[in-house]
Order: structure tokens, then sequence, then C-alpha cells
């Protein structure tokens, strides 16, 4: 009786360390929207990254860098669907609207959902655009040591050099 109790008791634990690590990512994330809100309360965000860091590479000027006026470049978060059936995937749909506009995107892919888009992720690198590693899912990485967070991200970029090939020189 009493070892069913103990391990009762340790598997409450398990459950309470796993939730209250979930809720301190979802404080953590909300926390850091919280503060960009702030913070774009306070200057329009081309001065407040300047401001924060002079040398970030977020926005460009076109009075200091006079090759990028009349440029733009154009990424896409988040790439290429959080579901691996083609028919609800929006490439397609995106990959015409470049094409139409002839503008090139850089498809910055979450890894874990590539699987049944490779050959519409080719088809975009075959058109000139990039695919570049955005982690295996959209979510936080803060909490994974050195090792665990390179190990994924080491992994993500395998998949992204794998389309890279498969779409040839």
């Amino acid at each position: 009786q009493l070892d069913r109790r103990l391990e009762a008791i340790r598997r409450d634990w398990s459950a309470g360390v796993s939730n209250l690590s979930q809720k301190w990512e979802n404080f953590a994330n909300d926390m850091n929207k919280a503060m960009v809100r702030g913070a774009s309360a306070l200057a329009p965000p081309r001065e407040l990254m300047s401001a924060l860091d002079p040398t970030a590479l977020s926005f460009y000027s076109a009075a200091a860098h006079p090759g990028v006026a009349g440029k733009v470049a154009l990424t896409i978060d988040d790439a290429p669907c959080h579901v691996p059936d083609r028919e609800r995937s929006l490439l397609a749909e995106v990959r015409a609207l470049l094409a139409e506009h002839d503008a090139k995107a850089t498809f910055f892919l979450c890894t874990d959902y590539v699987a049944g888009h490779e050959e519409d992720l080719i088809e975009l690198l075959k058109d000139g655009h990039e695919v570049a590693n955005h982690g295996g899912a959209d979510r936080s990485y803060s909490g994974e040591t050195e090792v665990d967070f390179e190990a994924a991200f080491l992994q993500s970029e395998r998949i992204c050099n794998q389309l890279r090939r498969g779409a040839g020189p």
C-alpha cells in the first residue's frame, strides 16, 4: 500500500514539475511580448533597434547603405505549414504570388513540419528562393542546454541542406 502511495506521489511530482516548466515558458514568452510592446510604445521599431544595437541589421537606412534603396528583404516565417497535407498548405499560392511579382523570398523553416512538403520546397529553391533554419518547431529554446540546442539546430540545418541539395546547383 505504501509503495503505491509513494509511486503516486512521484507521478504527481513529475507531472507538477513538467506543468511548472510549461507555465514558466509561457510566462517568459508573455513577458517577452509585453516588453516588446512596451518598448515599441517608446519609439518606432527602426529607431529603437538602432538605439539598442547600432550594428543591428534589422533595418537598413538608405542614407547609410545606398545600395539598398528601392529593395525589400522578404522573409516568410514558420514555413512550410504545421500540417503535412500539401492541400492545406499555402506554399503553391505564395510561390505563384512571388512569381507574379518577380520577387524572391527566404523561407525560415520549422523543420519539424517539412515532411510532406519537400517537393514544394525544392521547387521554391529551384525558382531562386532561399530556405533558412528556424529550428525544429516555433518555440522557445531558452531552456535548452547549449549541447541540446546545438543538436537541435544542427538537425534542422541537415534538413535544410537536404532540400538545398535536392534543388541542385
